[in-house]
């Protein structure tokens, strides 16, 4: 389970196990007396993009889409530039290849 500000995502690899901690999240939100928008809500996907990552039952990598951005980012040319390459490249680190 993540959470980050107002997205929470539920993954894991077992059915049982995932709608017991869909329960916990909900009785938490309940408990804060939060509420779910419907239309923002996808439950028991296979697959989901969460924050520039695609997490399924057995893994987490890094979203494709993002990774080609940085392939095909020009060569920085300022240190603003430097800046916001080091800064994407820091975030996927784990998921690229040298």
């Amino acid at each position: 389970m993540m959470i980050y500000v107002d997205d929470i995502i539920v993954a894991t690899a077992d059915l049982d196990i995932h709608v017991k901690n869909l329960e916990i999240v909900f009785s938490k939100l309940r408990e804060a007396n939060l509420k779910l928008h419907r239309t923002k809500c996808s439950l028991m996907l296979p697959k989901c993009k969460y924050l520039g990552f695609i997490f399924s039952p057995r893994n987490v990598g890094a979203d494709p889409e993002k990774t080609v951005i940085i392939k095909n980012d020009p060569q920085p040319t300022c240190t603003k530039d430097d800046r916001s390459f080091f800064g994407i490249t820091n975030y996927f680190r784990r998921h690229l290849k040298s």
